[in-house]
């Protein structure tokens, strides 16, 4: 199921790009080790813009110190005339199941999406996004949650030193809170590798690394 809806989407980004003034695309690998062990987390996102709104994707495998190995892939739609609102898709999974149920491994969720710097302009000033979603239970294994997450523009702290912070929170219906954060340093002179900081928290599970990040373009 999962993979037929990657390929429904795939085939619908081609057509949009079609009739698209924009297209865009970046791919980034993070590496961060910490006490408990090292993280691996390829990420992508792509951008299509047209006249009736825009189509944005985003997505990732991550290796985590004790979490399941887990992908996820975003397909997000804003209409041109209602900014502050969009529909997000997100399908994933675990590719290896969990500890005693291998089958128990995808999921699929649709719902709404709040942009909140499109609702409050001025925040564009500092925040690249900032949004709430709402993603009832729909099909596979993911329950209920609201996804917070934003990142901040670049903001020089130095000659050719920029500094910038992302992340999220994932607020479940039946278990603990799942966040992730960035606190990366961009300096010109090793473009285009950046140094920072990630945590995340899953429970009893927290890890504090160092690392960097690899991104093109």
């Amino acid at each position: 199921m999962i993979f037929a809806v990657i390929i429904v989407c795939a085939v619908a980004t081609v057509a949009v790009a079609q009739n698209a003034s924009t297209v865009s695309g970046s791919v980034w690998f993070d590496t961060f080790a910490g006490k408990n062990g090292v993280v691996l987390y390829p990420q992508y996102a792509w951008g299509v813009k047209t006249r009736t709104g825009d189509f944005d994707g985003y997505g990732f495998i991550e290796s985590a110190p004790r979490e399941p190995l887990f992908t996820n892939n975003l397909v997000v739609f804003t209409p041109a005339k209602f900014r502050m609102f969009s529909v997000q898709t997100e399908t994933g999974g675990l590719p290896r199941g969990v500890k005693g149920a291998p089958e128990a491994k995808g999921f699929f969720q649709v719902g709404p999406r709040l942009n909140v710097h499109e609702a409050v302009p001025k925040l564009k000033g500092t925040m690249h996004h900032l949004f709430v979603t709402a993603l009832p239970a729909f099909r596979g294994i993911r329950p209920n949650n609201l996804l917070v997450a934003g990142a901040t523009n670049r903001i020089s702290i130095a000659n050719d030193v920029e500094l910038s912070v992302e992340g999220y929170r994932r607020i479940f219906s039946n278990g603990p809170d799942y966040s992730e954060y960035w606190f990366l340093l961009h300096p010109a002179k090793t473009a285009p590798v950046s140094f920072g900081v990630f945590t995340l928290k899953n429970g009893n599970n927290s890890m504090l690394a160092l690392g960097i990040r690899i991104a093109y373009p």
